[in-house]
Parts: C-alpha cells; structure tokens; sequence
C-alpha cells in the first residue's frame, strides 16, 4: 500500500505535510514521521519510502538537509558528465543520454535535490529493482541505463583536484542477465528457415548479416564498393543513426563496430554488385535503404508470421495472390517443417 502524506495546520494557521511511517530502532518497531513544508517534496520522499524503505529514506534525507549550498546534486552531474563526453559520442546519443537522465534516473533518485554523494550501492541496487518490476525493462535496457550512471559516479569519484565521492557506489550492482535460452543464436538449419520464409529481395540481407554478424544498421549502410566479389571481403564503416527523429549514416557505435569481415563467396554471388560503387548494396522492394526498421517491417516480421503459418499448415501466405516468390508451401514443408517447431519456440527478434 502506498504511503500518503496528510496535510496538517499548525497553531499559527500555516499547514505542512506528514509522512508517517514504521521503522525499526534498537530492534523494536516504532512508529515515527517527516514533515516538509513542501508538499511535492513530501511526495517524492514518500515514494522514495516505499521503494527503498524506512531506513535508506531516512539516510537519503539526511543526506539532502546536510547538503551545503555548493554540493552538487546528483541531476546537475549527470548532465555535466554527458557533456563532458564531447566528441566522443554524436549529438543524438547526447540527446537519448538526457532523456534517460530525467526519465530513468531522477525520479527514483529524486536527483534534484539528492547530492551526488547520496548515491549508495542499497539505493542502486533498489533502483536496478525498480527498472526491472516497475517498468518492465528488458535487461539489455537496464544494463544500458545503469551502465551510463556507473560510468557518471567512476567520473565523479575521479574528479580532481578533489573528488565528489570517494568510490563508485554503482561500480558492484548486480544487474539482470542477458543470456539464456531465448538469446541463443539458432542453428544454421535454423536459420535458412527464416531466410527462406524471408522477402526474396531481402533474404540476402539475412545471408550477409549472419556472416559477418552485424546488425541491420549496418549491413544496411553497405555499398557495393565495400564488397570484395573475388575475396568476400566486407569493408563495414558506417551505420545507420537516428538523429533528430530522422535516419542518417554516420560511424559505427563502437571501434570495434569497424572493421573487415569476410563472407562466402555463395553468399557474394546473389549480390548485385553490377552497379556503381557508392550505390548501397541492399534496398527495399520501393528502392529505399535497408535499415533496422524496414528490415523488421519488411523482412523480419512477415517472416516470423509465415513461420507461424508454416507450423499452422496455412498455405495463405504462400501464394502469388500475397506476393510470395520464394520456394513453395510444400517444399518449406520438406525441408524445413521438422525445425519450424524449435525456431518458433524462441523469441525472434531482428538481431
């Protein structure tokens, strides 16, 4: 049950905000409250209180009142060690890193007012709990958001001439896993099923993005200038970014997303490389670039439906009335049908 704080009047007529509540001192149960001349800020505390209990809220309090004027709070740093990042991150990376500052981090934290020393590893590891049964985030998206909070505080702690904290409160948390039985990759049989229950024009991109083992973002920036024909050697330095509520190529997101890899020459021989060099590689069946988006939309997700379709027996999707050009319903069936049953069983997604 959530807690409430009441208003109350005083003698002289001014009213403020309680907030009762239990803890635990000297090993007995008493009963006890705050007051806040602020009704928002009794509320934050309140909310504070229930997800992080009596004994934490009280300390995160204590922390705020004690914090002297010049402390800097726990938001203002955040925003100060995204910009401090410079040009070693793009400018829509800055923008999604502020969004998740004041969405994800300072609520919970009530980071306006906490001090950035007030972080402690109860109050992470509380908050880790709160991103995962609140809010339902995937572990891959806890780990993104408590990885940009780790690195801020391992900034703050190394702040010089004297640091903000002395250590990392973040550094230890143990976070959600990402691996398991859903995230393993399918056999190859696996995947020439879903290559095949693939758009013909885009069943290249699944051979290419299996190989080189890349994401869409950037087996989509590809141009034919970056494929080999004699070697299969693929030259992979660019990706698709959104910027600005638009997509635009720019670097890959890591150093290692840079690189040279080598695909079959199988694979290189159903390429049409038979075009000019700065031409992308792949396109949509409208002639647009292949990106994560059109990929899932238009390659991804009706594959995964004719999947389903393949193991219901509905012989729909597989007709020149739905537009499929690929191999037929019973031939699907013959190569494949022993395997549909696995493939569905996990959780396909683009990557």
């Amino acid at each position: 049950m959530a807690t409430t704080p009441r208003i109350r009047v005083r003698k002289d007529g001014s009213t403020y905000s309680q907030v009762r509540y239990r803890i635990i001192r000297d090993s007995k149960a008493v009963q006890t409250s705050q007051s806040f001349d602020d009704h928002a800020a009794a509320i934050r505390w309140a909310r504070l209180l229930d997800r992080v209990g009596p004994a934490e809220a009280e300390r995160v309090l204590a922390a705020q009142l004690g914090a002297v004027l010049d402390t800097i709070t726990l938001k203002v740093w955040l925003h100060r060690y995204v910009d401090s990042l410079g040009k070693s991150v793009d400018e829509e990376t800055r923008r999604k890193y502020r969004r998740m500052i004041d969405r994800d981090i300072v609520p919970f934290f009530n980071g306006e007012h906490l001090p950035v020393d007030g972080v402690t590893p109860e109050l992470d590891a509380a908050w880790v709990e709160w991103l995962e049964t609140e809010f339902d985030n995937a572990p891959k998206a806890i780990r993104n958001k408590h990885g940009l909070l780790c690195a801020a505080m391992g900034a703050a702690a190394r702040q010089r001439p004297t640091p903000f904290i002395p250590w990392n409160p973040c550094a230890e948390t143990k976070l959600p896993k990402c691996f398991g039985a859903r995230g393993r990759p399918p056999e190859r049989g696996r995947i020439r099923a879903h290559r095949a229950a693939a758009r013909a024009v885009l069943a290249p991109v699944v051979g290419v993005r299996r190989a080189e083992h890349c994401p869409a973002r950037r087996a989509g920036a590809l141009t034919v200038g970056d494929i080999d024909r004699n070697t299969g050697g693929v030259s992979i330095t660019k990706a698709w970014k959104w910027a600005n509520g638009r997509m635009r190529l720019g670097d890959p997101k890591t150093e290692r997303g840079g690189r040279t890899t080598f695909v079959p020459l199988e694979t290189v021989a159903q390429l049409d490389l038979d075009r000019p060099a700065d031409a992308f590689l792949f396109l949509t069946p409208s002639g647009l670039p292949v990106t994560s988006a059109r990929f899932w939309q238009q390659a991804g997700a009706p594959a995964v439906a004719r999947l389903e379709a393949l193991a219901a027996g509905d012989r729909a999707p597989f007709t020149g009335a739905a537009g499929w050009e690929g191999l037929s319903f019973d031939e699907l069936r013959r190569r494949y049908g022993h395997l549909v049953g696995r493939l569905m069983s996990k959780r396909l997604t683009p990557y």
